[in-house]
């Protein structure tokens, strides 16, 4: 193979092709599901859920919103926080041949409702933190549905919400119950094609309102296997580790296509379990870490690594016996964050 001036800068266990499968992209996680399905899958405020548990209610969610109409090209908003429902609601729609389409939940209602008509969008998936947002973003448009779930409905000791106590408008439909009325966990048999396309994933917007980019199923299943391959936690390769114990802390949202594909859809290609977060917190994510025992993989940004490297207890808290590898994208580390990191035993790549 020709040697290319990049080539120099690869880690010594990634090659410089790849063969990618031409599976559409939940297949991914459909095959960690079947050959590890004791694993972790999600861990949020303390309550597990395993790549079986999850595979099990992405399914019934998947024929429930098949029940009310959603079809192969449905445009399907995810409007959530990084937590158990958005990765439930994100393979559901993957497994219809919908389209996702990302939505930040700090968007305005102007911009909320700008998305939701420039993309056609059929079906909108929320949650009760931002409802008058919602209520006021959906006036006006052709949206067929709305499903709304509660963020604390996937933590355990917290209580399940229901349609009535979120006071929901008539016709809209609550996310739980949508997955406790159905009971099918038949994969849906639709035929999907490398080409076709998976999501929409909006720009900042910060030249006027958000601009969507497509992106296929081919597209998702690359861009997954090149970070499994650049982002390998493990001594020598990404396969050293015990499955049992890789683990990814999902604080990059996963609205974002850096957290999508680094966070989630690296989490589904390493079997690895996503504890999610849905916020940045610093003491909260100092918490978190030194509380995991072992976080294989930390993909993150420079405001959110100077930030720990800079705070009070970094130092006294070994950081680098918590964290197996610390990759850093979306802007360039300066020199002297790098060795700060390094100051600190922690185990740095970028790109």
């Amino acid at each position: 193979m020709m040697t290319k001036p990049w080539h120099k800068f690869y880690d010594y266990n990634v090659p410089y092709t790849i063969r990618y499968p031409r599976n559409p992209a939940h297949k991914i996680f459909q095959m960690t599901a079947g050959i590890h399905p004791d694993k972790v899958c999600t861990r949020f405020y303390g309550t597990d859920l395993t790549y079986w548990q999850i595979r099990e209610q992405v399914l019934r969610m998947a024929n429930a919103l098949a029940a009310k109409g959603v079809k192969k090209a449905d445009r399907v908003g995810i409007h959530l926080p990084n937590c158990p429902q958005f990765i439930v609601s994100y393979l559901a729609v993957m497994h219809l041949g919908g389209i996702v389409v990302n939505m930040n939940p700090l968007y305005t209602p102007a911009e909320l409702h700008f998305i939701i008509e420039n993309t056609g969008m059929d079906t909108l998936i929320t949650f009760d933190m931002f409802l008058d947002n919602v209520r006021k973003a959906v006036t006006g448009t052709e949206l067929k549905r709305v499903v709304v779930t509660k963020i604390t409905d996937y933590i355990n000791g917290l209580g399940v919400s229901t349609a009535k106590s979120l006071d929901l408008e008539e016709g809209w439909l609550h996310f739980s119950e949508l997955i406790e009325n159905c009971k099918d966990t038949r994969p849906p048999r639709i035929p999907i094609a490398p080409d076709d396309p998976a999501m929409i994933q909006f720009t900042g917007g910060t030249t006027g309102f958000p601009k969507g980019a497509l992106l296929t199923h081919g597209n998702l299943v690359a861009a997954t296997f090149q970070a499994g391959m650049w982002a390998a936690p493990g001594v020598y390769s990404p396969h050293t580790m015990p499955q049992q114990e890789r683990s990814v802390l999902a604080v990059l949202p996963l609205f974002h296509v850096y957290g999508n594909i680094y966070a989630m859809n690296w989490a589904f290609f390493s079997c690895a379990t996503q504890i999610l977060v849905p916020r940045f917190d610093i003491d909260e994510i100092l918490d978190t870490i030194t509380k995991s025992g072992h976080i294989a993989f930390f993909p993150a940004v420079p405001t959110m690594i100077t930030a720990i490297v800079n705070h009070p207890k970094a130092a006294s808290l070994d950081l680098g016996k918590y964290l197996g590898l610390l990759s850093s994208g979306g802007a360039p580390m300066p020199l002297e964050l790098i060795e700060r990191v390094i100051d600190l035993g922690i185990i740095f790549n970028e790109g």
